[in-house]
């Protein structure tokens, strides 16, 4: 766990760069299943990024 958080920067700029955009501002790491977002806390936004659909600009 502690040697992919050296990786976030890198994650977050790869992930920045595919969209297009400043999208991703942080990345979390967990190991407690209760950490992961529910799916009424994820964003529209986020749901159709997974979805392989183009961002809205």
């Amino acid at each position: 766990m502690q040697e992919i958080r050296f990786f976030e920067d890198v994650l977050k700029e790869k992930v920045n760069a595919h969209v297009g955009r400043q999208w991703a501002r942080s990345i979390r790491f967990t190991l407690d299943r209760r950490g992961i977002p529910k799916e009424a806390e994820v964003s529209p936004e986020f749901k159709h990024f997974l979805a392989g659909e183009e961002p809205e600009v």
